[in-house]
């Protein structure tokens, strides 16, 4: 499913004319990459701090209702920091990573404290010119 999703992604883009030859994967030119990658930073840092508001500070407002400090505590350190503990780096996946008009999904190849190889998959959605983090995920990676 996830393959049909990147390749239904892919094409959108493609076929969209937001590609370019320049860009790091499809759809994400340098400059887009430079904000959306700062935002993954940013919200790393938080997660590492264990500051939820920070955490949630640049996600779409379309997430309000989740970015809580319960919904924080349960998924992100009840579950993610306990397994993986504090991230420490990351590198972007091109291959596995798209943007399209309205979302985008990058997903980096990360290193935690613990857990092995992992995978940082962060889905963005749009709100007016400006692309905001709808999701983070860690998951063993593929």
């Amino acid at each position: 499913m996830k393959k049909l999703l990147m390749a239904l992604m892919a094409a959108m883009v493609l076929g969209s004319g937001l590609a370019s030859a320049d860009d790091l994967a499809p759809g994400l030119s340098p400059d887009r990459f430079k904000s959306m990658d700062g935002m993954v930073d940013r919200a790393m840092a938080a997660y590492n701090a264990d500051n939820w508001k920070k955490f949630y500070s640049e996600w779409a407002q379309m997430m309000a209702s989740i970015c809580t400090e319960q919904a924080y505590t349960s998924l992100y350190k009840g579950q993610y920091k306990k397994n993986y503990g504090n991230f420490k780096s990351k590198k972007l996946i091109a291959s596995r990573s798209v943007v399209a008009d309205m979302n985008g999904l990058l997903v980096y190849e990360a290193a935690f404290d613990k857990g092995g190889k992992l995978d940082l998959a962060v889905n963005f959605f749009k709100e007016g010119d400006i692309y905001k983090i709808q999701q983070i995920q860690v998951n063993k990676a593929q």
